[in-house]
């Protein structure tokens, strides 16, 4: 099976239809892919560049970009690494300000019962007893 890394941009012209060819485009290689010709893989990394854009560049509010985010993890032809952490981290990012970076690695350390070490106090607001937290301040 043929598999596939996709950038945020792809992602993003599918959800924004902003550049009506290029979301002719996502749709196109959505729909091959959704047919059985290969699996999407989605980094967290692409999931933070897209909740970036949707929400700085166009102006999209929290909750409506989350919810935009979520509609990928419904579907078998995507593969998302740490999924159930992930949605964890889009859950909290709806409800708290912090940033969601901060909420993917501490959802994905908690998962694999490990430690974030960081200097960042909001690590604080999300593990009271510093179980998944080391702060090195």
């Amino acid at each position: 099976m043929r598999m596939f890394i996709v950038d945020s941009n792809v992602f993003l012209r599918f959800f924004l239809n902003d550049n009506a060819e290029q979301a002719e485009k996502a749709r196109e290689f959505f729909n091959a892919i959704k047919e059985g010709n290969g699996k999407i893989i989605v980094e967290p990394i692409t999931i933070t560049e897209i909740m970036y854009h949707l929400r700085t560049t166009y102006s999209i509010a929290k909750e409506q970009a989350v919810e935009m985010v979520l509609t990928l993890f419904i579907e078998n032809w995507i593969v998302i690494p740490h999924k159930e952490a992930i949605i964890e981290a889009l859950m909290l990012y709806k409800r708290r300000q912090i940033d969601l970076e901060d909420l993917l690695l501490w959802t994905i350390a908690k998962a694999q019962n490990i430690k974030v070490v960081s200097f960042d106090k909001d690590f604080k607001k999300l593990d009271k007893d510093r179980r998944y937290v080391l702060l090195l301040n």
